[in-house]
């Protein structure tokens, strides 16, 4: 007789966790966890690193002006992606309206 049971209560559960995935609340909490998790353990091996004094190959070893112009880099690239996406939409929308 405990297998009722245990059905009904798999059953309870199922709903529930259905409940909490419907909510508004529910994703935008799992991320937001999950990048806090992430942002603690990525701190904690930046000061392993830190103590060892040894970066691996793909991090960024140059000065602030080699960041400032990897910086004005991407973000001249990022404008000039955003300029050409606002002017093909801009083209479609007038194409459509004819």
């Amino acid at each position: 007789m405990t297998a009722p049971r245990s059905a009904a209560s798999s059953g309870r559960l199922s709903h529930l966790m259905d409940d909490f995935r419907e909510r508004l609340w529910f994703w935008p909490a799992l991320i937001g966890l999950a990048a806090a998790v992430a942002a603690e353990a990525l701190v904690r091996i930046d000061r392993v690193l830190d103590d060892r004094d040894a970066r691996p190959l793909w991090v960024f070893s140059g000065n602030a002006d080699a960041a400032r112009s990897v910086l004005s880099t991407v973000a001249s690239a990022t404008m000039t992606v955003l300029g050409v996406t606002l002017s093909i939409t801009l083209a479609v929308l007038a194409l459509t309206g004819q």
